[in-house]
């Protein structure tokens, strides 16, 4: 239940996210990452790749099992946007606060990724022992 809500969460959030940089660039740009030069056309180019991840994590929130692909694929979009972010905090000075923001979905996903190899090694081994008795 939980791994489904975080990867609702963060998909709602990417999807949001991306819709935003698509239908509202400049607002996006004036409120939420206003990092210079504004160019809405890489906005608009961001939105274009962040909202059908954000609806693939919406879609692989009902069953993360089934559509793990879809959540290691965004537990990785989330690393990446994070580690750009820690890049732009540690070289250009750039917000701290929006690189802890960014970090909060990139470690959830990748407790998701790890809660859910365990389970899939657990249930592996008690399949193995089932055959073998």
């Amino acid at each position: 239940m939980i791994v489904k809500a975080v990867v609702f969460i963060v998909g709602l959030s990417d999807f949001l996210a991306g819709a935003a940089l698509l239908l509202a660039p400049r607002w996006l740009f004036d409120h939420i990452g206003t990092y210079p030069p504004y160019s809405p056309h890489f906005l608009g180019d961001a939105g274009a790749f962040l909202t059908p991840v954000g609806a693939a994590l919406i879609l692989a929130a009902t069953n993360p099992v089934k559509y793990r692909s879809l959540v290691v694929l965004g537990t990785i979009v989330s690393v990446l946007h994070f580690l750009n972010h820690l890049d732009g905090s540690l070289t250009a000075g750039e917000s701290w606060l929006q690189t802890i923001v960014v970090a909060v979905p990139a470690v959830a996903m990748l407790v998701v990724v790890a809660v859910g190899r365990s389970k899939s090694r657990v249930n592996a081994m008690k399949s193995r022992e089932g055959v073998s008795r």
